[in-house]
C-alpha cells in the first residue's frame, strides 16, 4: 500500500441520523489525503419483510400483506443526494443494514469503512449497527460520533 495514498476506496454509510454530515466530511478528508481516493456513500433501505418471513414481523401487516419498496427506495436516495457532492457515487442498497454494508464492502474491495455510533446510550454502546460493522466488516471500520456528541469523562 502506497503511504502517500493509505486508502483507494473509502465508504461512508449514512443512515439519516444526525451524525450523516460529519460521516461524510471525515470521509471526504481522508479521502482527499492520498491522490485518487474514490468515496462512495452508501445508504441501506431497510424494506420490512412481508407477513410470515420473519417471526419477529409476525402479525405487523397483516395475513397476505405485502411491502412495496418503492417509498423506501426513494426516500433512500432523496437522502443519498442530500449528502452527496459531486463526483461521489451513491450507493443504495436493500436488506439488513450492516450486512449489507459489510457485503458491499467486502464485493467492491473497501478499504475503509466510516460508520456513525450515534445510537448507543452510554461510553460501552456503539449500536447494534457500528457494533456489527466493527466486528464482520472486512476491512478497517472508523467509527465517528456526531459533532453534537459530548465526551463524558471517565468515572470513579
Amino acid at each position: 500500500m502506497d503511504l502517500d495514498a493509505p486508502y483507494r476506496s473509502i465508504a461512508a454509510a449514512i443512515d439519516g441520523g444526525p451524525a450523516d454530515d460529519r460521516i461524510a466530511e471525515v470521509a471526504r478528508r481522508l479521502a482527499a489525503l492520498g491522490t485518487g481516493a474514490s468515496l462512495s456513500l452508501v445508504h441501506v433501505a431497510s424494506v420490512p419483510p412481508p407477513m410470515g418471513a420473519d417471526p419477529i414481523y409476525s402479525g405487523w401487516l397483516g395475513v397476505g400483506a405485502t411491502v412495496d419498496p418503492s417509498p423506501f427506495m426513494d426516500a433512500g436516495q432523496i437522502l443519498l443526494d442530500r449528502v452527496a457532492r459531486t463526483g461521489e457515487e451513491r450507493v443504495l442498497l436493500g436488506g439488513y443494514p450492516a450486512e449489507s454494508v459489510c457485503e458491499f464492502a467486502e464485493d467492491e474491495g473497501i478499504d475503509l469503512l466510516v460508520v456513525g455510533a450515534h445510537r448507543g446510550r452510554g461510553r460501552l454502546a456503539l449500536g447494534s449497527f457500528a457494533s456489527y460493522v466493527g466486528h464482520h466488516a472486512p476491512c478497517p471500520v472508523l467509527i465517528v460520533r456526531p459533532a453534537s456528541a459530548r465526551h463524558e469523562p471517565a468515572r470513579s
